[in-house]
């Protein structure tokens, strides 16, 4: 690790503003991804699921399962990735190591695999926010994996993956009839609101911060499609957020088991 952070340090510092990569193993990343995430889907027909999954809607534990360990790879990977190379912060344009480049790629390939999912099983009526977010984030990866820049970018946006890890945690333990009023729910509950505001919040608000200081040094097409995202995305993670306080403080049944939509995937 050490000899290729300097190795990509002498590459940066001798002007050149991209890492060597090769574009297979950024392809075969990405498209096994997505089809490595719908086996795992599939093999989970072969385990037991919660008694209210194992019929026909078996299908929304699988996502939720798929989703979670999207959400351990790639928020423990982001967060392994900025510690161990904090250079990458120096400059989000053009500084990436292929470990991140690789981790984009992975994420890219799940939400391309997550939006089939959920157009082939959910409503869209109910799941718009999401199928939104979605195209978002994929959209704006892919253009930072086809150039090669704003890979950083992409990495420090997939720190609000350390929520979703106990988002998702949150509908498991629903599916698996945790009432609300138990302690592994309401302990779950209290990281998932802080976590929601540290990395979710925080990190696009710092996002935002970092775009409006270096908006000069970006093409108009890109400010533009950043600004898009951040807008989309902070004004899908504010009603994605208000649902989860409204449902797990706010409500007076909170103490209920019951139907919970508040994030889907």
């Amino acid at each position: 690790m050490d000899q290729i952070e300097s190795n990509l340090r002498i590459h940066v510092e001798a002007g050149l503003n991209e890492v060597p990569a090769v574009w297979s193993v950024v392809l075969y990343t990405l498209f096994g991804a997505v089809l490595g995430f719908q086996c795992y889907n599939q093999a989970l027909n072969y385990v037991p699921a919660p008694e209210k999954y194992s019929g026909g809607n078996r299908f929304k534990w699988r996502n939720v399962m798929a989703s979670f360990l999207h959400a351990f790879l790639t928020g423990t990977g982001s967060a392994y990735c900025l510690y161990t190379s904090p250079f990458i912060l120096d400059d989000l344009i053009h500084n990436f190591t292929p470990f991140s480049e690789i981790l984009v790629s992975l994420s890219t390939g799940y939400f391309v695999y997550d939006f089939l999912d959920m157009l082939a099983y959910k409503k869209i009526s109910s799941s718009w926010p999401l199928l939104l977010h979605h195209i978002v984030i994929f959209t704006c990866f892919g253009v930072s994996l086809n150039y090669k820049h704003y890979i950083g970018y992409a990495v420090v946006a997939l720190m609000a993956e350390v929520n979703s890890i106990f988002l998702h945690l949150r509908q498991l333990l629903l599916m698996s009839s945790y009432p609300k009023s138990s302690t592994a729910f309401k302990v779950n509950s209290v990281v998932n609101v802080t976590t929601y505001i540290v990395f979710r919040f925080g990190v696009l608000t710092w996002m935002g911060w970092w775009l409006s200081q270096h908006t000069h040094e970006l093409p108009i097409t890109m400010s533009l499609l950043a600004g898009v995202g951040l807008t989309v995305m902070l004004s899908v993670n504010f009603v994605l957020f208000l649902r989860l306080l409204s449902s797990d403080f706010l409500s007076r049944r909170n103490c209920k088991e019951s139907k919970d939509d508040v994030m889907d995937n």
